[in-house]
This record gives structure tokens, sequence and C-alpha cells, in this order.
């Protein structure tokens, strides 16, 4: 029972996520109109922060493996996600990875799916005021 309970959990939180598929900059959306075919994917950037949210919801007969690339095509991050991982959900921190644009890539035997993302640390500035 407690593993329907969680498999209903998981469900609802990723389609809560696929719902806005549509790609805004202003509000760090970052699933654009290529929606993916073989897969279910939710993904954004947490506001003013280097934090990345994942979420996929894919078919129990496919293999996935998933890469952050930087700008050069340089593979920064890999890893692959077994036949029988229907659900995966992660939180990325790009924070050690420092400014720049990363590309998300979600690969299947079907698609490559790409997303990017543009990391910037907000950066202080002093005003000095000058009372007359």
């Amino acid at each position: 029972m407690k593993n329907v309970v969680s498999s209903i959990r998981t469900l609802l939180f990723v389609f809560a996520l696929s719902l806005p598929l549509i790609s805004f900059a202003d509000n760090h959306m970052m699933v654009g109109p290529e929606k993916p075919k073989s897969f279910n994917l939710g993904m954004y950037q947490v506001a003013n922060s280097s934090k990345v949210n994942l979420a996929i919801v894919k078919s129990a007969t496919s293999r996935m493996t998933i890469q952050i690339k930087d700008e050069n095509g340089n593979v920064l991050h890999r890893e692959s996600l077994p036949k029988d991982m229907e659900y995966y959900k992660r939180k990325f921190d790009l924070k050690e990875m420092g400014d720049g644009t990363y590309y998300f890539e979600m690969i299947t035997n079907e698609e490559v799916v790409s997303k990017k993302v543009t990391i910037t640390t907000a950066r202080e500035q002093v005003i000095a005021l000058e009372q007359k």
C-alpha cells in the first residue's frame, strides 16, 4: 500500500512539473516547445540560484543517459538510468561549475532532448552617495 501511495505522489509531482511546458526566460522555466516523445520531463532553475531541479517519467522498457555539457561540448556529468527506473528526480547544484551556459541532455534510444541553463552569479555593487 505504501508503494502505491508513493508512486501516486511521485506521479502527481512529475505531472505538476510538466504542466508548464512553455519556455519563459523571465520565470526560469527550462522546458521549451520541443516536448520529448518517449518520456515526460519537468525541469526548472531555482530563481536567483545555481540550482536546477529535474524530474523525469519514462517507460520501464527504455534506458536513459543524462549528461551535463558546457558551451564547448565537454561532458561535465553523466549518469545512466536503468530500464526499470520509471521515475527520476534530482536537484543539481551548478555552483562549483561557475558562471556560464550549460546543456542538460536526456538521451534515449528514440531521441535526444537538450535544455539550456544559464548560470550567472549576482554581483554586489557599492554605490557612494554624496551629500551636499
